[in-house]
């Protein structure tokens, strides 16, 4: 920004030289904005008939410091699952479900977006999956993973919390389980 000052018509100027004077100012660039999004996964047990159903919780919260809107959710393929149904089923602290969830958008690389997650809130979800591992063999199990990331634009601090899992032995269908 640049002043400059005249003097009047008849006037004498002695130091015409400090009539301007430029004024530059740095302008610093916007401060990431972050926020440590985490996620939870279970279904509540630890073993699986084959051919059951289950459902697993999961939920997404964001521990702040700034909103995190936009934050996505995945629920990549699962081998020995095969998923039935998803639904948002619960917000917390001003958070919002999105429009719609399906099986096959949680478990695509776009995933599900939150639209709404307010510093301490919460968004839960349910995933309702039928066991088609047979449960032969040992140590026959199920591995299913819950991934959570910030939207573009945003840094998330602590990343150590962004994937959650639940793992469950799976017994073969008819098969009593050990007490």
């Amino acid at each position: 920004n640049t002043a400059t000052v005249q003097t009047p018509s008849g006037v004498l100027d002695p130091n015409s030289t400090n009539n301007s004077f430029t004024d530059f100012d740095t302008v610093a660039p916007a401060a990431t904005p972050t926020a440590d999004v985490f996620v939870t996964k279970s279904d509540g047990v630890t073993s699986l008939y084959s051919a059951d159903n289950t459902t697993y919780t999961i939920t997404v919260f964001n521990a702040g410091p700034n909103v995190a809107n936009g934050t996505i959710l995945r629920d990549p393929v699962a081998t020995g699952l095969v998923k039935n149904s998803a639904a948002c089923v619960a917000t917390t602290a001003g958070a919002s479900c999105p429009v719609s969830v399906t099986v096959a958008d949680l478990e695509s690389l776009g995933g599900v977006v939150i639209p709404t997650l307010p510093v301490g809130s919460s968004v839960s979800f349910t995933v309702t999956a039928n066991v088609t591992a047979n449960g032969m063999g040992m140590g026959s199990q199920v591995t299913n993973a819950a991934i959570v990331r910030v939207p573009a634009g945003m840094m998330d601090p602590s990343g150590v919390n962004n994937t959650a899992t639940d793992t469950n032995m799976v017994i073969p269908a008819g098969v009593p389980a050990a007490d």
